[in-house]
């Protein structure tokens, strides 16, 4: 049952009461007197958290939502980057480039690009350095 508040007229005292939706929302105490309702602003949120270790979650909440596939990357991508800052790597990422290579028999092209890029901003002897 959700609850409701009530105010004490003199003291401001303030009383939860557990009330069904479909009674009347009026709180009357042993002594007769007639508290009034206060009002507050409703705290209820839905799918604002996704879970970044469960793919089960990205899976359910996903499916729910409307969009474009790109909204579905960029979510995707978000994810990876909070396993990576919590976690020093992204494991899903990491297993799904294995997964690429084992069955491709090459890098996948983030791999290749990050390899190019270590290569490059590694070596002493050249003047620039990329973020690809």
């Amino acid at each position: 049952m959700p609850i409701f508040l009530y105010r004490h007229p003199e003291t401001q005292e303030i009383c939860e009461i557990a009330q069904s939706v479909h009674e009347e929302h009026v709180f009357i105490d042993s002594d007769g007197l007639k508290w009034e309702r206060e009002f507050t602003v409703p705290n209820a949120s839905v799918d604002t958290a996704w879970d970044a270790n469960d793919p089960k979650d990205f899976v359910e909440k996903s499916g729910k939502k409307r969009g474009t596939m790109q909204n579905l990357w960029d979510k995707s991508s978000e994810l990876s980057q909070k396993r990576e800052k919590s976690m020093g790597i992204d494991p899903i990422k990491n297993q799904m480039h294995k997964d690429y290579k084992k069955l491709r028999k090459k890098d996948h092209p983030d791999v290749k690009k990050q390899k190019l890029r270590d290569s490059i901003n590694n070596n002493p002897n050249c003047p620039i350095t990329i973020d690809i």
